[in-house]
């Protein structure tokens, strides 16, 4: 698969992701939870008179609040968690300060400011009230663009950039020495709060903006995510119908495929070659934690697609590996033989009921045409045929929410290749009481195939790939009534699609 070259994920743990402990968000986010607090106060003096100094903001890294000194100069936070700080110091026409503390546990902090005039104050830059992401809003995203705006930009000014996530307990990173004043940042958590705040410093002083504080879009419901190939590069989706919403999650150096979540959405799992033989994967939905949870090669004959699924609670996937059915934990721990092949055949694709009392598979021989489908018990016990027809090579599994439809690819050309090539895969629906079975590609292109059929949560769609059946061509995901009809493009240059729930 080809496409557009796309700008590679930045992903914010390896670059710019500033994590913070100990944070609390006023009215928008629960307080981090710890019984371990001091207190911290102090007074904000002028260099030259010691007088003190009204109007000073006083912000903490990593962050506690957001105080000013009062007309008498001092400010005090109370309850701040126990650890090390940075607190640091802004007022117009004065040099910011940073002044490195500890705070202890029952223990009363004190901290003398001494405030210096600017060289040439009337060019110190000062923000603007023009802040993106709005203070306190939820993006609709998880790919943020930060913008900012100063005045009195005369000189030359460089720019800090940190961004805090809510609650985490990461050592805080920051970005400095930038001269823009946008930054996109990628792959940030789903319904997380983050915290961001500005550093400017030109050869006048050196000033802070006012913390913000943001949430990021929620995790998507009923939405597709779906495989996107473009220069060598995988990239994984998760985008609505309507193609109002469509969210990067990760992108990979190494091609993977059939990327799909637990029903709880705390996991996904992925197929990748990145170890040259097939291996099974899982990650977070935010794409760290990656494992490979298989050792040996998964795969069998024509193994294009090679099938895995998760147990309906996700307590375990089951995966095929030649003429072996496994059952694995989504660590890696708990292989099990569940069943073996007849003699001369392999596993090919495997999926559960939604109930997780059966499994469906597709068993193939070492001829394209040679696939049957069975069902069987979830420990390999009474496997039983449900449906085969020795003209048409057969493709995909995809089980009606009524446990009683299950969707198949035929290939009714009726061509034998070597390497699993289909000329006219149309999908058909096979009803496992009256084994009646229906062609609902109703509306293919002549030389395409339609591949990779899944139902969608409520039964009432159909998603699938349509892609021509030259070699190398470019598919596309396409969605349509389960009788066929309104058949209606979604993405292009994107494979493997499957519904959220």
């Amino acid at each position: 698969m080809h496409g557009n070259k796309r700008t590679k994920i930045m992903k914010p743990q390896i670059t710019i992701l500033v994590c913070l402990a100990a944070l609390m968000l006023n009215s928008c986010e629960d307080k981090l939870e710890t019984n371990l607090t001091g207190s911290l106060s102090g007074v904000a003096l002028f260099k030259d008179s010691y007088h003190p100094v009204e109007g000073v903001r006083i912000t903490t890294h990593p962050y506690s609040s957001a105080v000013v000194t009062t007309d008498d100069g001092r400010f005090s936070i109370d309850k701040i968690a126990v650890g090390e700080y940075n607190l640091i110091t802004s007022k117009t026409g004065y040099k910011s300060q940073s002044i490195t503390l500890s705070v202890k546990h029952n223990q009363a902090t004190e901290v003398e400011i001494i405030l210096e005039k600017s060289i040439s104050s009337e060019n110190i830059p000062t923000f603007t009230a023009n802040f993106y992401p709005p203070d306190k809003q939820t993006v609709n995203d998880i790919n943020i663009t930060f913008r900012w705006q100063v005045t009195n930009t005369n000189d030359s000014i460089n720019y800090g950039f940190r961004l805090f996530e809510a609650g985490s307990p990461n050592n805080p990173m920051a970005l400095t020495n930038l001269k823009d004043t946008f930054l996109t940042v990628n792959a940030l958590k789903f319904a997380t709060w983050y915290y961001w705040q500005i550093e400017a410093t030109n050869k006048s002083g050196q000033v802070y903006s006012e913390v913000q504080q943001f949430k990021t879009l929620t995790f998507p419901s009923n939405q597709i995510m779906y495989t996107n190939l473009a220069e060598e590069t995988a990239h994984i989706y998760v985008a609505d119908t309507l193609k109002l919403l469509s969210v990067k999650l990760i992108s990979f150096s190494h091609h993977v495929w059939n990327a799909k979540p637990n029903h709880n959405r705390t996991s996904i799992a992925f197929e990748s070659a990145k170890e040259l033989s097939p291996q099974l994967y899982v990650m977070k939905t935010d794409g760290t934690s990656v494992t490979r949870i298989t050792t040996s090669t998964i795969g069998s004959y024509f193994h294009q697609n090679i099938e895995y699924d998760w147990a309906p609670n996700g307590s375990h996937l089951v995966f095929t590996s030649y003429d072996k059915l496994y059952r694995i934990n989504p660590d890696g721990t708990g292989l099990t033989t569940i069943a073996t092949a007849p003699e001369g055949k392999h596993f090919r694709e495997v999926i559960y009921n939604k109930t997780g009392n059966k499994l469906y598979v597709l068993v193939v021989g070492n001829q394209a045409k040679d696939r049957k489908i069975y069902s069987m018990n979830t420990n390999g016990t009474g496997m039983e045929l449900i449906y085969e027809n020795p003209s048409y090579a057969i493709s995909g599994l995809s089980l009606h929410p009524n446990n009683n439809l299950l969707l198949i690819s035929l290939d009714i050309s009726g061509f034998s290749s070597d390497m699993g090539r289909m000329l006219d895969a149309r999908i058909h629906q096979l009803n496992l009481t009256t084994k009646e079975i229906t062609n609902i590609s109703i509306g293919k292109s002549t030389g395409t195939n339609d591949l990779y059929a899944k139902y969608s949560p409520n039964g009432g769609k159909v998603i699938f790939v349509n892609v021509s059946n030259s070699a190398g061509s470019e598919p596309s995901i396409w969605m349509m009534n389960t009788n066929g009809t309104n058949r209606t493009r979604l993405f292009q240059n994107a494979s493997f699609p499957f519904w959220y729930e």
